[in-house]
């Protein structure tokens, strides 16, 4: 998106910084650490201060860097540095990184080139009635033996229906 305005007498001008999906290769995604995510974010915010604004640049923005930055600005503690939460986050976060290091070690890609006929009944099924309606925008119905609806009950169940 892009917006032109005055914020606290000061003319801002956020250009777009859209990217078509066609310019973008999924087997070449890479991800940020999610400390390095804190570093940027906090780094962000803190040059953001004697502006009006603070622009998150993504598309989309990483749900951790989103909380991140509300938390920041909120004056509230790190989620990920809590210490009821950080000895299982880092071990979940190390025992990832282990595992991700052991794979590149042994020559296994996370990205494969190539049909999903491995993923069995997992795998996509593109041009299919729902891929359709998902594409369309509409809500497609989810298949029998897929964990969606045990999930959407649990979330029901939780919320007191």
């Amino acid at each position: 998106s892009q917006w032109t305005g005055t914020l606290q007498g000061q003319l801002v001008q956020l250009k777009s910084m859209y990217t078509e999906r066609s310019h973008k290769d999924p087997h070449r995604a890479e991800h940020d650490d999610i400390y390095a995510k804190m570093l940027k974010t906090n780094s962000k915010i803190s040059k953001a201060k004697a502006q009006p604004y603070l622009r998150l640049e993504g598309c989309p923005v990483s749900v951790a860097e989103q909380a991140l930055a509300l938390v920041s600005l909120g004056g509230l503690n790190n989620p990920f540095l809590d210490p009821r939460q950080a000895i299982n986050f880092n071990k979940g976060y190390l025992s990832w990184r282990g595992r991700v290091a052991l794979n590149r070690m042994m020559g296994k890609k996370y990205q494969c080139h190539g049909e999903f006929e491995e993923r069995g009944a997992a795998k996509p099924e593109f041009g299919s009635a729902v891929d359709k309606k998902y594409r369309q925008g509409r809500r497609a119905p989810y298949r029998q033996g897929r964990r969606a609806p045990r999930i959407a009950r649990l979330a029901h169940h939780h919320a007191g229906g």
